[in-house]
C-alpha cells in the first residue's frame, strides 16, 4: 500500500512537472513570436515604404524629362513658325514683282507679234513701250523683304543678283528700254524678261527647299 502511494505520488509530481514545463514552453514561444512577428511587420513597412518612395522619385525624373523634351520641341517650332513666316514674307514680295514682270512681257509681245509690224514712230507702239518704262519704275519701288538670317545665307548669292541690301529690286535686273527702242532691243527685254522670272522663281524655290530642310 505504501509503495504503492509513493508510485502514485511521484508520478502525478512527475506528469505536473511535465506539464509545467509545457506551459513554459508555450508562454516562452508566446512571447517570443509576436516580436518576430513584429519585426517581420516593420520590415516590411519600411520596404513597402520606401518602394512607394523609389516610384515617385522615378516618376518625377520621367516628368522633368518630358517637360524638358516639350519645351524643346515648343522653341523648334517657334524658330520654324518665324523663319516659315519670314520665307513666306519674301514670297509674297516675289509674287509682285513677277505679276509685274509678266505686265511687262505683255507689253513686249504685243509688239514682237504684232502684223503688221509697227513702225518704230507708230504712236501705239510708243505708248506700249511707254507702259512698260512706268511697269519698270513700279517694279524696281517693290520693296522685297529678304529671307530670315539662317535661310538667307543658303540664297545670298540669288538675292545679291536681284535685289539692293533695302530689298528694292535692282535696275539692271530690268531690262530697259525707250519709247523708240527698235524692234531687237524689245525682243532682247522680251528675252531679258524671262530670265529674270526664271531667277526668281529658282530664288523661291531655294528658299523653300532650305526651310524644309530646317536650315
Amino acid at each position: 500500500m505504501a509503495v504503492d502511494s509513493v508510485t502514485g505520488a511521484s508520478a502525478t509530481s512527475y506528469i505536473q512537472q511535465q506539464m509545467a514545463g509545457q506551459a513554459r514552453e508555450a508562454v516562452q514561444q508566446a512571447t517570443q513570436n509576436p516580436e518576430v512577428d513584429n519585426q517581420n511587420g516593420l520590415n516590411q513597412s519600411v520596404q513597402q515604404a520606401a518602394k512607394p518612395v523609389d516610384q515617385i522619385q522615378l516618376k518625377s525624373a520621367s516628368t522633368v524629362k518630358n517637360l524638358d523634351t516639350v519645351r524643346a520641341i515648343e522653341m523648334l517650332h517657334k524658330r520654324l513658325n518665324e523663319q516659315a513666316k519670314g520665307v513666306r514674307e519674301t514670297n509674297e514680295g516675289l509674287a509682285q514683282a513677277t505679276e509685274k514682270a509678266d505686265q511687262m512681257r505683255s507689253n513686249l509681245q504685243a509688239i514682237i507679234k504684232s502684223f503688221p509690224p509697227f513702225s518704230v514712230d507708230s504712236s501705239q507702239r510708243q505708248e506700249i513701250l511707254m507702259s512698260y518704262i512706268s511697269l519698270k519704275k513700279e517694279m524696281e519701288r517693290l520693296m522685297v523683304p529678304p529671307p530670315p538670317p539662317p535661310i538667307y545665307e543658303d540664297v545670298r548669292r540669288m538675292w545679291d543678283s536681284l535685289f539692293a541690301e533695302n530689298g528694292q529690286m535692282l535696275s539692271s535686273a530690268v531690262p530697259a528700254l525707250e519709247k523708240n527702242s527698235s524692234d531687237k532691243q524689245v525682243r532682247d527685254a522680251a528675252l531679258g524678261l524671262d530670265r529674270l522670272n526664271e531667277q526668281m522663281v529658282n530664288f523661291s524655290n531655294s528658299m523653300t527647299d532650305a526651310l524644309i530642310k530646317g536650315r
